[in-house]
């Protein structure tokens, strides 16, 4: 089951059952995609299945994250209570705050932020990538990451929104390496998929990590997409090269640079096909249209810079 709609009163019921009385007029509701988000203080909050979609989502993230809580030792929400459909959950909201342009002011300001966080998420996913081994993966785990959407649909949309420059031509170019890479079985994990600034919870002066969140979107895949969104749009690499230097010394794996940044131009090259439709001062997925062509540009040029027998 799932709610298409979501009324003060119905939330206010389904969260009775999960013992939390809250009156209405304190529910902040924000839509997500597939699911909703109810938000209310005390340190807990509430997802409700949008879709059909949403709803087998929030299934697989919750038996992920009972499995990442038995096997690692970051911080991640706990699940209190499941509706016997499946249809809403109630969580543990981790104390501190997801603010990913703060985050990023921050890091810019504090160099040796930059390598504690970087320290920090090494260390969480070389946890995280050891904790299916690769006899017994999960059925219900996902085998291909949701982002980028596929070649075909990010070339459809380009001509809309860039038109057919020289541009959408070095980003088919790139597309194809990217659909015609080789996996090594070796290098599959269970991955988180969207690491990054917006799904990490800091502390209130912003000057540790204190958890990891919204694994909706895990899947066992290669490690390598696990480190796509630590490239930040400066020149400055230390967030990048400390998780990476950590990740390697406590995994033993060693990971393949440009591999990472073939993920991260792919991914920036399928968010900028997804403005398709979307006028260009708009801020879609929190950039406008010159933002997005700023970092899919940055994103090819870094990709290009490096040895092709690293791919």
């Amino acid at each position: 089951m799932h709610h298409p709609e979501l009324s003060a009163e119905l939330i206010h019921s389904c969260l009775l059952k999960g013992g939390e009385n809250v009156s209405p007029e304190r529910l902040v509701v924000q839509k997500r995609e597939g699911r909703w988000l109810i938000e209310w203080g005390d340190n807990r909050l509430a997802w409700f299945a949008a879709t059909a979609e949403g709803n087998a989502a929030m299934s697989i993230e919750r038996k992920v994250l009972a499995l990442v809580r038995t096997k690692c030792s970051f911080t991640t929400p706990e699940v209190l209570h499941v509706a016997a459909d499946g249809s809403f959950d109630i969580r543990t909201r981790l104390e501190g705050i997801v603010d990913p342009s703060r985050a990023y002011d921050c890091l810019g300001r504090d160099a040796q932020l930059a390598v504690r966080l970087g320290g920090w998420a090494g260390a969480a996913l070389a946890q995280l990538h050891a904790a299916v081994q690769p006899d017994v993966v999960p059925d219900w785990l996902p085998r291909k990451v949701s982002w980028p959407e596929s070649g075909d649909w990010i070339r459809e949309r380009l001509p809309s929104v860039i038109g057919n420059d020289s541009l959408a031509a070095e980003i088919s170019a790139v597309l194809a390496i990217y659909e015609n890479l080789t996996v090594a079985n070796d290098d599959r994990v269970l991955a988180h998929t969207d690491l990054g600034l917006h799904n990490i919870v800091f502390s209130d002066d912003f000057r540790e990590p204190c958890g990891l969140i919204d694994f909706e979107a895990a899947a066992y895949v290669d490690r390598h997409f696990d480190f796509r969104y630590l490239i930040l749009d400066t020149a400055d690499t230390t967030l990048l090269t400390s998780a990476c230097e950590t990740y390697e010394a406590i995994s033993g794996k060693r990971l393949l640079p440009a591999r990472i940044q073939l993920y991260n131009a792919a991914s920036a090259c399928s968010y900028l096909a997804y403005r398709a439709g979307i006028a260009p001062e708009v801020r879609w997925c929190g950039r406008t249209l010159a933002e997005d062509i700023n970092w899919t540009t940055l994103a090819l040029q870094r990709f290009r810079a490096h040895s092709p027998t690293q791919r």
